[in-house]
């Protein structure tokens, strides 16, 4: 079964992440936000898409133009259509031709009317500005546009197939350090995919390369900035420093980072891989999502299929509700409440085990029902807690006028048994005739 894609959130800020997988090797990412957006409470324009099993890794990076109409819809689909295509790529060329015309065919093809289709469907607030709704309307019609870079690195061939278009960048790191040129590489601003033409002031360009002699490959956005050349030393604080510091400058933009270490090496003995989780499999009346714990595991992915767009969510482990240890094992203590489409429809979902010091355990087998969620598109609701969340009831307003009143009519009492009482001390009681 094909394992399935993994998506960092475009809503919120992801610190540096490691993933090992079989090989060894590890996959260390870190997104954030501009600041701009941050204070918007928008989604990112950039967008992080991988997928991979033994012995293959694909991945897909792609950088919204902010000029276009909200680029972050040509990123999120355009990359998830690009992991598609490339985990299916299978070649014994000995140059990127095949990839380039695959890609050249594609990014041409049925892709531009099923984005341009999303871009006219985008929901535009009535409560803007005239002005800014005007200027929206006509970006909609010149199509929402992405930059990106794709690859496969395949440990059994021991190649690394890469392609790209627009100035986002990719490096190959020696182990001293030093970065490897890439044959044919081209960073051009000019070039990019767009939901209303395809391909944009050119072509992507295509690169084949054997692994051999390079010890990790790093992929960036432009919002690095003068930060690239310092990935050659990679590192969970290295890229947690330089999105803080980023964060904090006068032309803060989107970061995104995806890294492949693979000269990765185990710290605490040979890498292991955790179990696979079980999930209970639901009922029609069910609307969440359940499953047992897995030892060992400090979190939990949760990959959801709707049948347009799918999208993984992480949750942590300790987020467990309080069981007497005899039921443990028995009970299905994880409770995802996912959020609902705007139309409810059925979601196909698949959990994995995760811990920063084993490989993942294997997805489990894929369970399907319908979220009762209130629609919340690319919200994780399971990271809010292991238990189902509602929204807390609203208590009736002709119950809240009720106690308004009694509270008016309780305090008018109070005060006037206070100024009766004030009255008789004053105007009633003789204060002369009281023995001293």
């Amino acid at each position: 079964m094909t394992p399935p894609i993994i998506t960092v959130p475009q809503q919120h800020e992801t610190e540096a992440s490691v993933e090992l997988v079989p090989g060894p090797v590890a996959l260390t990412y870190v997104y954030a936000r501009s600041r701009d957006t941050r204070n918007a409470n928008a989604l990112g324009q950039d967008f992080i898409a991988y997928r991979w099993e033994a012995g293959r890794v694909a991945f897909a990076l792609c950088d919204g133009v902010s000029q276009s109409f909200y680029g972050e819809i040509a990123a999120r689909y355009l990359g998830l259509r690009l992991i598609d295509l490339l985990w299916e790529f299978r070649s014994d060329a000995t140059d990127a031709a095949p990839l380039h015309a695959l890609l050249t065919a594609s990014l041409n093809g049925a892709w531009v009317a099923e984005a341009d289709a999303l871009v006219h469907g985008k929901y535009i607030t009535p409560t803007l500005p005239p002005m800014q709704r005007t200027a929206l309307e006509r970006k909609r019609e010149q199509g929402s546009e992405t930059m990106f870079v794709v690859g496969v690195v395949d440990l059994e061939a021991r190649v690394l197939w890469l392609a790209a278009m627009g100035d986002m960048r990719a490096w190959l790191w020696e182990p001293n350090g030093a970065a490897l040129a890439i044959e044919g590489a081209e960073w051009e601003t000019r070039k990019r995919w767009s939901s209303r033409v395809g391909m944009k002031n050119g072509e992507p360009f295509a690169v084949r390369r054997a692994l051999d002699g390079i010890a990790h490959i790093t992929i960036h956005s432009d919002g690095v900035g003068s930060y690239a050349p310092r990935l050659s030393e990679l590192s969970q604080d290295l890229l947690n420093s330089i999105t803080a510091e980023q964060a904090k400058a006068p032309a803060s933009d989107d970061i995104c980072v995806f890294d492949i270490d693979l000269a990765t090496q185990p710290r605490f003995g040979e890498y292991t891989m955790l179990p696979q989780v079980e999930i209970k499999k639901p009922t029609a009346k069910d609307k969440a999502l359940r499953w047992r714990h897995v030892r060992l595991a400090t979190r939990y992915r949760v990959a959801v299929d709707d049948g347009t767009q799918p999208y993984t969510i992480e949750i942590d482990a300790t987020l467990r509700p309080d069981e007497p240890a005899n039921v443990k094992q028995r009970s299905f203590g994880y409770v995802v409440t996912l959020p609902a489409n705007a139309e409810p429809r059925p979601v196909t979902c698949r959990v994995q085990a995760l811990n920063d010091y084993t490989y993942p355990g294997a997805w489990s087998a894929p369970v399907t029902f319908t979220p009762a969620a209130a629609p919340d598109a690319f919200v994780a609701a399971g990271t809010r807690g292991s238990e189902p969340i509602s929204k807390p009831k609203r208590k009736p307003a002709k119950k809240k006028r009720i106690r308004a009143l009694i509270t008016i009519l309780v305090s008018c009492i109070l005060l006037v048994i206070i100024i009766v009482a004030s009255w008789i001390a004053f105007a009633v009681v003789n204060w002369n005739e009281l023995p001293r």
